[in-house]
């Protein structure tokens, strides 16, 4: 056999293994996303990005065993590859069984694989040239699926857009924003001594400051499902696995029902991508980037620790150590080529930009201070030379102030800005350190619930205005339809607009609610069961799973250290409360 004959099909068999692994893949995917409506935290494109990666890094890893046995160049060593190569392919596959170990889905994949290289060794070269036709008919079966499915975005895009009804011709632009995981103890514009917001605090200026916003839960998925529909958290269908159903309208819907062109643009992939069900009534919704990074990372075999800590190592040493352990269990999760505030803007305005002839809806999601809190250059040590995670954390959230700021100024030079009801918020605070917790989902205390408010809209909101009762985030969408109009035909959604609590309303119950944890420690008490909190202008109760009761007095006492639930007068206090949370969720 010549060089060029080994080299040739060494490759078709990495390349041909690599494309049968990853149409199965897609297989599973589908069924996993599609039939049994679960996450899988891959970008919509994972029908043609899995193959894709896979034989990337099949080939790469052909190029150490081509050059090995170009030493010798027979086909007795095809066998062996073949092996090889069906052990990874299996392996992609195995390592997706639940509650498979890794150890014994990698048994299994070496088990596959021995059989196809002892399949391969009896005839090589004929053998590799049926593989190769296979995947060839796998290769075309994928990309006319991705191109249909392209096609088929397309069309629904261009529908939607043709059959949205006339709008008022005064109704505003609507423009959501939301800083993901901020919490409002690190927001300059509220007190924080770190200027982490000059320039969210020159907008704030002109508008209104809501400075005890709550959100509905303490984590992503709920809350933001709560400020799309207008509905507590046990109202909805959300949880840790649980997706938005379509049982209740959304924000979107009811905009694009009044003729509003919407559009989405988010960065976090984990709870808001387009598997969580938030994305009904968008007509564009843009998550995951299409990017070489994206296409590698949508592998299972880039998505175990053995991968992250081989390519974060620091050191022959210990990469040698991490491949002795072998950890081969899966991160899905936190597998993706993570979008920065710059990617959100820059998304939104180039399709502001064509989105003329009609108001808009825009919701931009924004990562920058989630964990694993690694702002971009100049941004991690903005605050300190060598930072903690809180450095990093407010550097995350200066990094996005600065590219809304950017972003403003071309709203303004475009004109649109005075025309658009802006409410920029978050969908959950952080704890670090406080009551032992850090993180956010594990409790209903004040640091994981207690987030930023910004409403501006010169037609309705006084500038500089500053409120200081509390106010719930289930509020938002009725914000948003107040400032759209009325309409007879669009869905309407239940809450109380912050527009009409500024010219002396009330607003909704500030209820938060949080269901039993998954995977949690022993001292998050999320870990004891789901839990349920009301705030009033005074105090703030909350239910554990357990059926133990807090009480604070935050107003007094806003670090919530000392618990009031004992007191004297607390049976009055908290039996009220316990009222309110009842009738709320009526």
């Amino acid at each position: 056999m010549t060089h060029r004959q080994w080299w040739g099909a060494l490759t078709t068999v990495a390349a041909a293994l690599a494309l049968l692994a990853g149409g199965l893949q897609d297989v599973v995917g589908a069924m996993r996303h599609v039939v049994g409506a679960d996450f899988i935290w891959l970008s919509r494109d994972y029908v043609w990005m899995t193959p894709l990666a896979n034989v990337l890094l099949f080939l790469a890893a052909a190029v150490p065993l081509g050059l090995c046995g170009s030493l010798w160049g027979t086909a007795r060593h095809l066998p062996l590859a073949a092996g090889l190569f069906a052990t990874l392919g299996a392996l992609t596959l195995t390592l997706l069984i639940p509650g498979l170990h890794h150890f014994a889905a990698l048994a299994v994949a070496i088990g596959i694989g021995t059989r196809v290289g002892g399949w391969v060794g009896r005839e090589p070269l004929p053998r590799i040239r049926a593989l190769g036709r296979a995947a060839t008919g796998v290769a075309v079966i994928i990309a006319v699926v991705a191109l249909a499915r392209e096609a088929w975005h397309r069309r629904q895009v261009d529908a939607g857009v043709s059959s949205l009804g006339a709008a008022r011709p005064d109704a505003p632009n609507v423009l959501v924003i939301i800083l993901d995981t901020v919490r409002a103890a690190s927001m300059s514009f509220l007190g924080y001594p770190r200027e982490t917001t000059p320039r969210l605090a020159a907008l704030a200026a002109e508008g209104a400051v809501f400075e005890q916003a709550w959100s509905t839960a303490p984590w992503t998925l709920p809350s933001h499902a709560g400020m799309f529909t207008g509905r507590y958290p046990s109202q909805l269908s959300t949880n840790w696995r649980d997706p938005l159903d379509g049982s209740v309208p959304t924000l979107a819907e009811a905009l694009a029902a009044r003729g509003y062109r919407t559009a989405g643009f988010a960065a976090n992939h984990f709870y808001t991508s387009y598997e969580s069900g938030l994305t009904r009534g968008f007509l564009e919704y843009q998550d995951y980037r299409r990017t070489p990074k994206q296409v590698l990372l949508s592998s299972t075999l880039t998505q175990t620790n053995l991968f992250w800590s081989l390519l974060h190592g620091n050191g022959v040493l210990p990469r040698l150590r991490d491949l002795v352990r072998l950890d081969l269990r899966l991160q899905t999760m936190w597998t993706s080529d993570r979008k920065l505030a710059t990617h959100v803007t820059d998304e939104f305005l180039s399709w502001q930009a064509a989105a003329t002839g009609r108001p808009f809806l825009a919701f931009l999601n924004m990562y920058d201070a989630h964990l694993p809190y690694d702002p971009p250059p100049g941004f991690a040590e903005r605050f300190a030379s060598e930072p903690s995670e809180l450095d990093r954390y407010d550097g995350g959230i200066a990094f996005m102030d600065e590219a809304l700021g950017a972003m403003f100024d071309t709203l303004r030079v475009r004109g649109v800005l005075d025309n658009t009801l802006v409410i920029i918020s978050s969908d959950h605070g952080e704890g670090f350190g406080e009551h032992g917790l850090h993180g956010h989902g594990n409790s209903l205390y004040r640091p994981e619930l207690h987030v930023p408010l910004i409403v501006r809209f010169p037609s309705r909101v006084p500038a500089g205005a500053r409120v200081s009762a509390p106010v719930t985030l289930r509020d938002m969408a009725a914000t948003a339809l107040d400032a759209a109009g009325p309409s007879s035909s669009a869905p309407a959604l239940p809450g109380s607009s912050w527009l009409a609590m500024l010219q002396g309303g009330e607003g909704s119950a500030v209820v938060s609610e949080v269901s039993a944890g998954v995977n949690t420690e022993p001292h998050h008490p999320v870990s004891r069961g789901a839990m349920r909190s009301l705030v009033t202008d005074s105090l703030h109760y909350i239910r554990n799973g357990d059926g133990v009761e807090e009480l604070y007095r935050w107003r007094e006492d806003p670090g919530e250290a000392t618990d009031r639930a004992r007191d004297s007068v607390a049976a009055g206090w908290i039996a009220r409360v316990r009222d309110l949370v009842a009738r709320a969720l009526r």
